[in-house]
């Protein structure tokens, strides 16, 4: 008998609205992979998102992992603190093997929403249920207090390392990112610094090498309308491997978004386009004869992202020339498709490269045999393009509920 009180519930489709109120719990979204926290952001604006766990009412922690035919289990797991702690459940969601990105974030959303309204419980969450919390304008979630005015710095390392009996290569990547971002404007600065070494032993001969750059990337941009941006970027480096001792780049940028920004986790078609100068100052003399230079460019780039429910899309394209010799340029891609084209059918495309005739740093003089077989020198080249894509058809039982971790990731 209560099974069938129940089932009613496990077929209602549930919409509902909440009237604003300021006692609401602030969300940590963790998370080792992706789990679309700008989409989440996004639709549950509602709340405050903050960037570290130990800031947060309510800890939400999504934990990924592979189902028996394919397919993927979601764990969220809700942790509450402060006025908030005696919060502590879990909610189990399951994904079709075909499913496309844009499927599985608007499950995850609609899952975390129905948790917060804690209308039913937990166990007895329809798979169909929706609830939708009022979405706050732009102007109120800027309005929020910060100590730190929404600064926000990240430093980061990493190294690596690899090597045998009679070769070593290793390398060093540092970098702090400094941002504030708000509706308005965002801000960003990375100085960074990276490090490269390599080691051959041919016979008696040894061989060593090694490449350094570093610098800053400073970037303003600034909201015109739901359409329009403009900004500026500077950027200073230090480059060995491409014979740079010291080079300035300065440009105004101006973009257009052809749907309005506030849509933008679904659609964005964006064309921004920089106009400014380069200024370059060499190890040693190029192919072009020169030690120094100031060149005048420009760069036009188009992004495209696109998230269906037949799939996703991102893709880039970009054109970038020197002014003064329009025959120096550079044209590249980058692309990610996620298309779902029938039940069990699934196509994915990811792809990266980049034709160049721009090469102006080059060294005069021949290289170094090191240089050749250490890699710390560039040489002269004029494509490059990585690609991989995949077909996939699944069939068979539509279930997907068993989750089998034992030996995962074992060869």
């Amino acid at each position: 008998m209560k099974r069938l009180i129940f089932l009613p519930l496990l077929l209602l489709w549930i919409s509902f609205k909440l009237s604003a109120q300021s006692n609401k719990p602030s969300l940590f979204i963790n998370c080792s992979k992706e789990c679309y926290q700008d989409f989440l952001r996004t639709e549950l604006s509602y709340f405050d998102f903050v960037r570290d766990r130990f800031e947060a009412d309510i800890q939400i922690l999504i934990i990924e992992q592979e189902q028996s035919n394919g397919g993927k289990q979601f764990t969220l797991q809700f942790k509450g603190t402060n006025d908030w702690q005696k919060i502590n459940d879990t909610l189990i969601i399951n994904i079709k093997q075909a499913a496309t990105p844009d499927d599985v974030r608007v499950k995850i959303a609609q899952s975390i929403s129905l948790f917060l309204m804690r209308i039913v419980p937990i166990k007895y969450i329809p798979d169909n249920a929706i609830v939708q919390f009022p979405k706050r304008e732009i102007n109120q979630i800027d309005s929020i207090k910060d100590k730190w005015n929404f600064w926000v710095f990240a430093p980061g390392v990493e190294g690596w390392a690899e090597g045998g009996t009679s070769n070593r290569w290793a390398g060093l990547k540092s970098d702090i990112t400094i941002r504030r971002i708000n509706s308005k404007s965002k801000f960003i600065a990375k100085p960074y610094y990276n490090y490269f070494s390599s080691f051959i032993k041919l016979d008696s001969t040894r061989l060593t090498g090694q490449a350094i750059d570093y610098g800053i990337n400073l970037l303003h941009a600034k909201s015109i309308n739901q359409h329009w941006s403009a900004g500026a970027i500077l950027q200073y480096g230090y480059n060995s491997f491409l014979n740079i001792s010291n080079t300035i780049k300065a440009a105004p940028v101006i973009e257009y978004n052809i749907f309005p920004f506030s849509i933008n986790t679904n659609k964005q078609v964006r064309v921004a386009y920089q106009l400014g100068v380069n200024s370059f100052s060499y190890f040693d003399t190029t192919i072009y004869n020169k030690l120094n230079e100031v060149r005048p460019y420009h760069r036009i780039t188009l992004n495209i992202e696109y998230n269906r429910p037949w799939g996703s899309i991102m893709a880039g394209v970009y054109h970038n020339a020197y002014l003064d010799n329009y025959n120096q340029n550079r044209t590249g891609f980058n692309a990610l498709f996620a298309l779902r084209l029938f039940e069990g059918f699934a196509l994915t495309f990811e792809g990266q490269g980049f034709y160049m005739n721009d090469q102006i740093s080059l060294l005069k003089n021949s290289l170094s045999d090191e240089a050749y077989y250490l890699g710390s020198q560039q040489l002269p080249a004029n494509f490059n393009y990585e690609i991989n894509f995949g077909i996939r058809f699944t069939f068979g039982s539509i279930y997907n509920n068993i989750v089998n971790p034992r030996f995962n990731n074992i060869e």
